[in-house]
């Protein structure tokens, strides 16, 4: 008898501590949920290859209207930025690149790498060595 009461009082001991911890750790997961939800919201597209051969170049579409682009290379000619169709069609994505950011280490531009990019107002790239005849046919010039 007096075994089964240690065991019971052991269960119990058990039980309220699990009763503590499970509602920390849900509070915990659901806030790290809850930011990494908030932050993937804020991107419409990516691409994980838009770089030629050889070239490792990433490309986040972002809800501001920011593509940004990371990595070591040159961007592929004629690149297609419409592929992405998970929720966007090819016209509605291409209408949505307002703004391009070009990071360190992307040396190189492909000929129409920006092609149909109708709505582009600004290009940050101050890294970049040569560009594709072309790259920005549609980029106005504002002075």
């Amino acid at each position: 008898m007096c075994k089964r009461n240690k065991v019971c009082i052991y269960m119990f001991i058990v039980v309220m501590v699990l009763q503590i911890i499970i509602p920390a750790l849900s509070v915990i997961l659901e806030t790290s949920y809850t930011l990494t939800s908030e932050a993937a919201d804020n991107i419409i597209a990516t691409w994980d290859n838009v770089g030629d051969e050889g070239s490792k170049i990433t490309a986040t579409l972002y809800n501001t209207g920011i593509l940004d682009i990371k990595g070591t290379g040159k961007i592929k000619n004629n690149m297609h930025w419409y592929k992405y169709t998970d929720s966007y069609n090819y016209m509605d994505c291409i209408s949505l690149i307002y703004n391009v950011i070009i990071s360190e280490g992307v040396e190189d531009i492909g000929k129409k790498a920006f092609k149909g990019c109708s709505e582009l107002k600004s290009v940050q790239a101050n890294h970049v060595k040569n560009i594709g005849e072309s790259a920005f046919e549609r980029l106005q010039v504002v002075e």
